[in-house]
């Protein structure tokens, strides 16, 4: 079918006629050890990049963050490019990256790029539809929402909206194709579940490298030459909202961070550690903040003791709350 035609929302099965939202809590996938096999699931390349819902009313388009944030003013060369693709009323879930040549996405040049104000390289990657021209698709089956964004979207490389494209089965092998092409890992979904708010087993992520968000909950002093920070304090908080300790990491910063991150982090700093186990895991003489910051760390492995081995610092996580950082396991 060719790109851009018209739709009839009322023909997809599933859908009903509903009021656009203001906002909705998107679906998110939850971490898995190996990719699932079988026809019943459909794979996409997992984007490293800030997961942003595109909503359409009347003329107004808004780019809002996992968390509700409007973050429209940061990326206008999107809002605009969205405009001539997106029907009124509609509702696209999708993720921003910076697209390096050859493909590959990059989370610490996105940041860089938002940083310095440049916008070349962005590009928004659609991947589902909640919602179409004043109807809800989020009791369609994602096979049935994918088909009707695919004939929405332009489906060759170039342009700055793009759908994201999958395979259905042997989750396996799209998945060591990924990694050998340096891609951050895949997203496997049920290619007949509904659109389902927050964490389910419908959607799974799977890794080509050991990559997590950390919650910052500290910092130590620099030594000889460096400024700023020695290193940054990371933890997690597991299911029952306990916080645990989970390592430092010193290496992946620039000196302009370095200083920049030393200023933010005095402006949330505790006069006592948050928790008493945590501060015996850690340095002597750390100083703590409230843990309103989060990191994208890269590392090796867990230790024995879940400790981070080999962290390397990628990004501060923008549209992601140290507080919200569960790890279970």
């Amino acid at each position: 079918m060719t790109p851009g035609e018209r739709i009839d929302p009322g023909t997809i099965p599933g859908a009903r006629r509903a009021r656009l939202p203001a906002a909705i809590v998107p679906q998110f996938p939850v971490l898995a050890d190996a990719a699932p096999d079988g026809q019943e699931w459909l794979h996409e390349i997992k984007f490293d990049g800030y997961r942003i819902l595109a909503r359409l009313a009347g003329n107004d388009i808004r780019l809002i963050t996992r968390h509700g944030q409007d973050w429209t003013a940061r990326f206008p060369a999107i809002a605009a490019a969205l405009a001539p693709v997106m029907p009124s009323e509609t509702l696209f879930d999708g993720e921003i990256v910076h697209e390096k040549a050859g493909g590959a996405t990059s989370f610490a040049a996105l940041a860089r790029a938002l940083s310095e104000g440049r916008s070349e390289r962005l590009v928004y990657y659609v991947f589902d539809m909640p919602y179409l021209e004043g109807y809800c698709l989020m009791a369609a089956p994602l096979e049935e929402r994918k088909r009707a964004l695919a004939r929405l979207l332009p489906s060759g490389a170039g342009g700055r909206v793009r759908y994201s494209r999958h395979v259905a089965g042997d989750g396996p092998g799209f998945l060591a194709e990924c990694c050998r092409r340096h891609c951050e890992g895949i997203v496997s979904k049920r290619r007949d579940a509904p659109y389902t708010p927050g964490h389910g087993r419908d959607w799974l992520k799977i890794k080509c490298v050991a990559r997590e968000e950390f919650a910052i909950i500290g910092w130590t002093d620099p030594r000889g030459s460096r400024e700023g920070i020695g290193s940054l304090l990371l933890g997690y908080y597991d299911a029952a909202g306990n916080l645990h300790y989970a390592g430092r990491v010193g290496t992946g910063f620039s000196r302009t961070l370095l200083r920049a991150l030393r200023q933010r982090l005095e402006r949330l700093a505790l006069a006592v550690p948050p928790d008493r186990a945590v501060a015996a895991a850690a340095p002597r003489r750390s100083h703590w903040v409230r843990p309103e910051l989060a990191a994208e760390v890269r590392f090796t492995e867990w230790t024995p003791e879940r400790r981070l081995r080999h962290p390397v610092f990628i990004g501060l996580r923008e549209d992601k709350r140290g507080e919200d950082v569960v790890i279970s396991g």
